[in-house]
């Protein structure tokens, strides 16, 4: 599986979402951005600039996440640990105020479809966003509050499983996702051999440890758009919780590797 090379900024957003509790020196982020083929001058500039969006905060030198990615990190752990309730048929639904969003800016429109889609709804039509009623409903406070002068929510009582069946195909791209897992557990069980074989000394920006950060990234990125839908409407085989247990596994063995990386920068 080929995986896109994580930017400075991706690397130090990744780390410390990955970290608990999110927060580390300014000294330990270079050396780790060293470690993983980076210049220091780099990862330096790109502390500035997260500093300067209010994606970081600086305390004496030790760097936390904020805002953003704050709320990225919510939403990761829904994404590994979804909080579900018993389904009893009935939909979720908001609708796109009419003319609200024309009125608006491109990019305040934007940023409400990422909402919604962060909130795991699907869109079923221009405007209209729909998903089964299976989550939380008060997951995400913080993104339900920004969204909701934008759309009217309501709630739409049980339709047939069939029709149901039908309207999950539309509202999300189910083959689209569940084929990009699929690669994904190949790929983790292959650097899963990796990690176990490698020696974790000093290497280079194509290591085995380099190569299996970035795979960590990505399976929770696409953790993030899992539709987490009921078993009952899910096609068969579906690969979402094998994922998440598997990459469990694997973020353990990951931070058994890191924990070593960590050691040998002391």
């Amino acid at each position: 599986m080929q995986l896109s090379p994580l930017s400075a900024r991706s690397l130090v957003a990744s780390i410390l979402l990955g970290s608990d509790p999110p927060t580390l020196s300014g000294r330990s982020l270079v050396a780790l951005g060293e470690r993983f083929g980076y210049n220091g001058g780099t990862i330096r500039v790109a502390l500035t600039r997260m500093a300067e969006k209010g994606e970081l905060t600086n305390t004496d030198g030790d760097y936390s996440i904020a805002g953003p990615l704050l709320a990225r990190r919510e939403r990761q752990g829904l994404g590994r640990r979804p909080r579900t309730i018993d389904w009893d048929g009935a939909w979720e639904q908001a609708i796109v105020v009419p003319g609200h969003l024309r009125e608006a800016s491109a990019t305040s429109g934007a940023q409400v479809r990422r909402d919604l889609a962060a909130l795991n709804l699907g869109e079923v039509r221009a405007g209209v966003w729909m998903r089964p009623a299976n989550l939380d409903p008060n997951r995400l406070p913080s993104t339900r509050e920004a969204v909701a002068p934008h759309v009217w929510n309501l709630s739409v009582a049980t339709i047939p499983t069939s029709a149901a069946v039908a309207l999950t195909a539309i509202a999300f791209d189910l083959t689209t996702w569940a084929t990009e897992a699929e690669l994904l557990l190949k790929a983790i069980e292959n650097s899963h051999q990796q990690l176990e074989a490698d020696s974790l000394q000093p290497r280079t920006p194509g290591s085995v440890l380099t190569d299996a950060f970035n795979l960590a990234s990505a399976s929770v990125r696409h953790l993030l758009y899992d539709p987490q839908i009921p078993a009952e409407l899910a096609p068969p085989q579906w690969p979402a919780d094998r994922l998440r247990q598997t990459y469990r596994s694997f973020e353990h063995q990951l931070r058994l590797a890191l924990r070593l990386v960590f050691a040998d920068l002391d």
